[in-house]
């Protein structure tokens, strides 16, 4: 992916108008959607702008350091565990505050109680 892109966040910026311009077209004209990704909040303005997409929210759903350690090491991801993750996680953070959009902390929710607060967002 960094071979075709020149980057990493090259290549998220691309996928990202790729994954929003596919929504667009498939779906939007029929319902609201959820999109779970990670993304740089820029990239999805930038892509929702492209494909002429004005009504959107971007949501940060989080947890804290630990929690997340916790979920990727029983999920069999603990090679995720590190301070590229606690810092990619860190920087999203900051993102949310910058451009004021709302931050879920799902430290203490199952993922049940995430998609019932989800669905009532986007209901």
């Amino acid at each position: 992916m960094i071979k075709n892109s020149g980057s990493l966040e090259n290549w998220q910026k691309f996928k990202t108008i790729e994954r929003i311009k596919n929504i667009k077209e498939k779906y939007l004209n029929k319902k609201s959607v959820l999109l779970d990704t990670q993304s740089h909040y820029e990239f999805i303005k930038n892509a929702c702008e492209l494909n002429n997409i004005k009504n959107f929210e971007v949501i940060l759903l989080d947890c804290n350091d630990l929690v997340r350690n916790e979920r990727l090491n029983k999920r069999g991801q603990s090679h995720l565990a590190n301070q590229d993750i606690t810092n990619w996680a860190n920087f999203l953070r900051e993102e949310s505050k910058k451009y004021n959009y709302t931050l879920i902390d799902t430290s203490n929710h199952s993922i049940q109680e995430m998609a019932d607060i989800l669905r009532k967002i986007i209901s």
